[in-house]
């Protein structure tokens, strides 16, 4: 005989609910795996034939946050970015990590599509997750339901991830976090969510960086120096980094960075950003000892500025997903930007030029 298994599981809270049916036989053995969220559950469980109820059961559970979620906080764009922007205002060294889930995977010793597995990128992305300091901001990729993170327009693709990644990425990041427990998680994608949804935070935030004249942008090699030019002023050096497998290169160019800050007077406050995938945070690791210099990652707003030309001639690796969803208008972002700073209008037009004639170009090819 079969025999028709229906499982109800419902959030006491929310009034959520999950629906399945299987057909079983009296022989067999049950097992049914889900992810449950801390919250209050009732499963009822009913066995059927032919229509006809046999037997039903009910029950409450409770699923509690793990232990190494209990104190998380997620502090969202407006937090993040008000908070880098101070320290930069006030000439306070420290550094802006952002950690994804292509960066966790890597401290695994895990594949991410721009960089081959490198056990010494997995210590030192570990040994990154561990920094400490006031103005040192952690950011994780955690934007979900489950930490109350969720903002708007974010969605699926838009920066919104599942409450079981997230608090995966926490479970992943834990063994390395320094202090314990994990308490202020910072938005790791502030800048291209706030571009993208709240553009006059996010033009505040790039005029207050490029006032604070960076002194370099440690990057992709195929970024346009006027871009450059635009977001930082022309006083930044281009350290410039290869499009995939950066880490190869990390120690010349750690070597060529450290040059060119050496040239400066350290007694001065400067700004460094960087844009070099999931070694970025091994840089910052390296370079964390050098005094009254706040580390900036930049993230993937410079791929949506850059037209995608960051990750060089690798047709197989697409843009992020938020810059479709999310409409992002690139060069209406740039003109609003330009019009702020008031004195770049001849490079702003040649850079937006340069962009339409390149996409004409790419248009034309077979």
């Amino acid at each position: 005989l079969t025999f028709i298994l229906s499982i109800l599981i419902e959030s006491l809270t929310t009034g959520s609910k999950l629906n399945r049916q299987v057909l079983i036989t009296a022989s067999d053995n049950f097992s049914m795996t889900s992810f449950f969220e801390p919250d209050d559950w009732r499963l009822t469980a009913s066995i059927l034939s032919e229509g006809t109820l046999l037997q039903a059961n009910s029950s409450r559970f409770t699923v509690g946050l793990p232990r190494y979620a209990e104190h998380v906080v997620c502090l969202g764009t407006h937090r993040t970015l008000e908070s880098i922007q101070e320290a930069i205002a006030n000439k306070k060294g420290g550094a802006y990590l952002r950690f994804g889930d292509g960066d966790i995977s890597a401290a695994y010793h895990g594949t991410d599509e721009m960089q081959t597995p490198d056990k010494n990128l997995s210590r030192e992305i570990q040994a990154a997750l561990g920094m400490q300091g006031e103005h040192v901001f952690k950011a994780l990729m955690i934007t979900s339901h489950f930490f109350d993170c969720l903002e708007a327009q974010m969605a699926p693709g838009n920066h919104e991830v599942s409450s079981k990644d997230s608090l995966a990425m926490v479970e992943m990041a834990y063994p390395f976090w320094r202090p314990l427990p994990i308490r202020a998680v910072y938005s790791n994608c502030a800048l291209a969510h706030a571009a993208s949804t709240y553009e006059s935070i996010a033009l505040d935030f790039l005029e207050t960086l490029r006032a604070s004249k960076p002194s370099l942008f440690i990057g992709n090699e195929h970024i346009d120096v006027d871009l450059l030019d635009i977001l930082f002023g022309p006083q930044c050096v281009h350290v410039k980094v290869p499009s995939s497998n950066a880490y190869s290169s990390i120690d010349s160019i750690e070597r060529e960075a450290r040059d060119v800050l050496a040239s400066g007077e350290s007694s001065t406050f400067r700004t460094v950003v960087l844009a070099l995938g999931v070694s970025t945070s091994a840089l910052q690791y390296r370079l964390r000892n050098l005094e009254n210099l706040f580390l900036f990652d930049f993230g993937s707003l410079l791929d949506a500025l850059a037209k995608w030309r960051t990750r060089g001639n690798t047709p197989t690796i697409m843009p992020p997903a938020w810059i479709k969803i999310s409409g992002f208008n690139a060069n209406e972002f740039l003109k609003a930007f330009c019009a702020r700073i008031g004195n770049i209008d001849v490079t702003c037009k040649r850079y937006i030029a340069a962009v339409a004639a390149r996409h004409l170009s790419n248009l034309s090819k077979p």
